[in-house]
């Protein structure tokens, strides 16, 4: 998945490479595989995160777990 701006997903993400130029939110949770990422230039809401790589410029900001994932924040 690729977007210019911000994107918002009601549901889950499911081993998807993404990179987004704006905040991500998602309604759901972020499940990744081996040699997925996400990259996002803003920042990422989600309600939880597990196996998952994300490399934000902005916050990360996850409700309720992280579990076997790798969170980059850079400035």
């Amino acid at each position: 998945i690729r977007c210019t701006g911000d994107l918002q997903i009601e549901g889950t993400i499911e081993g998807t490479n993404i990179k987004i130029g704006g905040n991500l939110v998602v309604g759901g949770g972020i499940t990744g595989m081996a040699n997925r990422k996400i990259e996002v230039a803003g920042a990422v809401h989600a309600r939880f995160v597990m196996d998952a790589q994300i490399d934000a410029v902005g916050d990360i900001i996850i409700e309720r777990e992280v579990t076997n994932s790798r969170l980059i924040l850079r400035s």
